[in-house]
């Protein structure tokens, strides 16, 4: 019985060992088929990076670069020659009030004297007749 025991226990060792061997071949199998995922996925990357980077979309990019530089210079003059304009509005109008406000002080003035001689010819009036 102990030879049977001995050959079922070196049965069951070998069997184990085969178990464990195609285990491990299965793992280096996925393993493999991991690695060719990944590095088609590198390459598939790779190629994307270099299209963007000397392909039309390039060209895309640098062409729309361009194209905003000149439309910021463009809006720059533009917000610079708004300010200028604006300052001479300012200047115009400070300037239009000031000769209406001195116009109003020369009118003023002369509406003082002329009410002080009324009011003068109003006390002469008065001094007469009492």
């Amino acid at each position: 019985k102990t030879a049977q025991l001995t050959k079922v226990i070196a049965i069951l060792v070998s069997r184990a060992e085969e178990v464990d061997y195609e285990k491990q071949c299965i793992h280096d199998g996925y393993q493999a088929e991991i690695q060719k995922i990944y590095d088609k996925a590198d390459l598939l990357v790779a190629e994307a990076h270099n299209s963007v980077v000397t392909g039309p979309a390039k060209d895309m990019i640098q062409n729309l670069q361009s194209v905003h530089e000149m439309e910021k210079r463009k809006t720059l003059k533009e917000l610079v020659s708004f300010k200028l304009s604006v300052k001479e509005r300012e200047r115009v109008l400070i300037e239009e009030f000031d000769k209406k406000i001195m116009e109003m002080t020369d009118e003023m003035a002369v509406m003082n004297d002329e009410f002080a001689k009324k009011s003068r010819h109003f006390e002469d009036v008065l001094d007469r007749i009492r």
